[in-house]
């Protein structure tokens, strides 16, 4: 059997499963616990870098990390 590959990575709410309906069949939930501030930073940074580089920095690529 051919092994799939991984095409994408999100972190989704409950609200975003419901509309991503039944065809959405693998999520692993994760706790609210802070583990993944120091990555989701990193990439916050890596993605504004990439915007400026490409001279869009109006246009994130994606949700800001929430601050709390």
């Amino acid at each position: 059997m051919a092994q799939e590959h991984i095409v994408a990575v999100g972190l989704l709410t409950g609200r975003d499963l419901e509309r991503l309906g039944s065809g959405f069949k693998r999520c692993f939930p994760v706790s609210d616990d802070s583990k993944f501030e120091d990555l989701l930073r990193a990439i916050d940074e890596a993605d504004a870098a990439a915007a400026l580089r490409a001279g869009r920095e109006d246009q994130p690529c994606r949700p800001t990390l929430r601050q709390g």
